[in-house]
């Protein structure tokens, strides 16, 4: 006798035991013999778009609408359309659908948590908090997760205290939510609590061990309890676990001119930062972190084998001091990868303080302060024989350091730092004739001057964001007419001498400090592969920036693409 085949209804009540069985692709092939047989069955288009959702949202989306056009008056399908049309990205489709949802069922918590996260997505925090609010107040098995998402709602809006709440709330719920102790660390640190974030991070990470986030946040906690060893430590971890990051591109680069740099970068992370160097439009950024020697470096080959395709080589590990457990590394790596590099280890050794002196020997106009790299104990014993500048070796942005003239000066000075290694560099006078202080920042790419900036002040200790909330208006136009015409104020010969340190140094990106003296010379500050660039300043306060400072990324873009021109193979 032959086995009637199973009808419509069979075959569904049995793909949804295998569903709720966990079989979703036997449950998938169930459904698929329903449609076979009538292509648009409601119930089988459904729950076969649910599944298919998971892996594809958008075809997932398609089969679920398919089942709406019989009943579109369902509020839970209509909320699972707006989650699958969530996930493929549509927030402004998917908050129409939870509304759609929550006016057939206005206690439906699904739709209300849905809702949450797309008017997050579409920038709308206050109402998302008040979804996310009704959705807990309603009930739900996720309440730990959706107080952990609100306190990071929180926290986007910059409440800072209601933030720290709604994590507490959470790890009540469940004192095992990684994320929540996570956030938690993360906030306590913004508010200036180190110790506590410290105790935060630490469960975090007894809770999952091979968190790279919380290893990451403990040790810059761990750094601002002055415990530099530990930070390091965390920090290594970190990379050692994760040491490849690729950062997409950002919407569609021009036709043809899409390309993947691979950056060298630091477990010291204190590098040359990227962000604005390589257009995201661009350029996609393979970040691979390499550790010190005696933290586990280098990589096994295994990691450079497995990198993705790449096109060119950026080492952004540009400290002279800081670099150097790194170095050998990173020029093995780039031999390796036979792509074009930006920025040669090798280059970077001579742009050490104590070594700038003989690398621009020679240059007219140009004045380089005798700076000299001493130890602790050697620093003690150094006669002041006027005013100096100390610094530990490795130190940037002012923080550490000072200007001395004697030496009860210089014990105070070592009383606060804990370093070993220091540069001792003459101070020279570089005041302008209306008394203030003006240090002018030139970028160079491919050898070639750019200007970045020009910071004007009463103190010699001139750092950009020292002064930036006391700039006046006549100072902008300072800047501004600096950012326009350059040589307008290195005009001549210093400008003649610019150029030739951009030449001497040899760097595919660099830059200098510098001031100009009363006899009329540039007194270099230095002039190294570590200069940071940016354009953060609000467009509204300094419009100069945005049309000048744009400059230097397009150079850099036209670095890069130059070197791939020369270089078309890829790895």
């Amino acid at each position: 006798m032959t086995t009637a085949p199973a009808s419509d209804a069979e075959l569904l009540t049995a793909a949804l035991r295998a569903q709720q069985a966990g079989r979703s692709a036997d449950a998938a092939v169930l459904c698929r013999q329903v449609l076979a047989r009538e292509a648009a069955h409601p119930q089988a288009s459904l729950l076969l778009g649910l599944i298919v959702g998971q892996a594809d949202p958008a075809a997932g989306a398609a089969l679920v609408a398919r089942y709406l056009e019989h009943f579109p008056d369902d509020p839970a399908a209509t909320c699972n359309l707006g989650l699958l049309r969530q996930r493929a990205g549509d927030d402004a489709a998917a908050l129409a659908l939870f509304e759609r949802a929550l006016a057939g069922q206005p206690d439906l918590t699904a739709a209300w948590q849905g809702r949450g996260h797309a008017l997050q997505g579409l920038g709308r925090l206050d109402e998302a908090a008040a979804a996310f609010e009704r959705a807990l107040a309603l009930g739900t098995d996720g309440a730990a997760v959706t107080r952990n998402i609100l306190g990071d709602l929180r926290w986007s809006q910059g409440r800072l205290d209601a933030a720290l709440a709604e994590f507490d709330q959470a790890i009540a719920a469940d004192p095992r939510l990684t994320a929540a102790h996570l956030n938690r660390g993360i906030v306590l640190a913004r508010l200036g609590r180190p110790a506590e974030a410290v105790t935060a991070f630490r469960q975090a990470l007894a809770l999952e061990p091979s968190s790279t986030a919380a290893h990451l946040e403990l040790a810059s906690a761990l750094e601002a309890l002055r415990l530099p060893e530990d930070a390091r430590r965390h920090r290594t971890e970190a990379y050692r676990q994760q040491p490849v990051t690729l950062e997409p591109a950002i919407g569609a680069p021009p036709a043809g001119a899409e390309a993947t740099v691979l950056v060298l970068c630091s477990a010291d992370r204190r590098d040359v930062s990227v962000r604005f160097l390589l257009d995201p439009a661009r350029f996609k950024k393979l970040h691979l972190v390499l550790l010190r020697p005696q933290d586990g470096g280098p990589h096994p080959p295994s990691v450079f084998e497995s990198l993705p395709r790449f096109d060119v080589v950026f080492n952004t590990i540009a400290d002279a001091d800081l670099g150097v457990p790194y170095f050998a590394e990173a020029a093995a790596l780039a031999a390796r990868s036979r792509r074009p590099v930006i920025n040669p280890p090798a280059r970077l050794g001579a742009t050490r303080r104590d070594r700038l002196a003989e690398t621009l020997a020679g240059i007219p106009d140009l004045l380089v302060p005798a700076t000299r790299r001493l130890s602790r104990a050697a620093l003690v014993e150094q006669p002041l024989d006027g005013p100096k500048l100390v610094r530990p070796a490795g130190a940037h942005g002012g923080e550490t350091l000072e200007r001395i003239e004697s030496a009860a000066e210089l014990e105070r000075f070592l009383l606060r730092t804990l370093a070993d290694q220091f540069y001792l560099t003459d101070f020279y006078d570089f005041r302008s004739a209306d008394g203030l202080y003006r240090k002018y920042r030139l970028i160079f790419v491919d050898r070639e001057p750019y200007p970045y900036h020009l910071a004007i002040g009463p103190s010699w200790k001139l750092h950009y964001w020292r002064i930036e909330q006391d700039v006046t208006e006549a100072m902008k136009r300072e800047e501004a007419a600096f950012l326009a015409d350059w040589e307008s104020m290195f005009a001549g010969p210093l400008g003649v001498a610019a150029r030739a340190i951009a030449r001497r140094l040899d760097l595919d990106y660099g830059g200098m400090d510098c001031g100009l003296t009363a006899d009329g010379r540039i007194v270099l500050f230095e002039a190294n592969a570590n200069m940071l660039v940016h354009l953060n300043d609000s467009e509204a306060g300094f419009p100069y920036k945005h049309t000048y400072v744009p400059r230097i990324f397009d150079a850099m873009t036209a670095l890069v693409r130059r070197r791939l021109t020369a270089s078309p193979i890829s790895c």
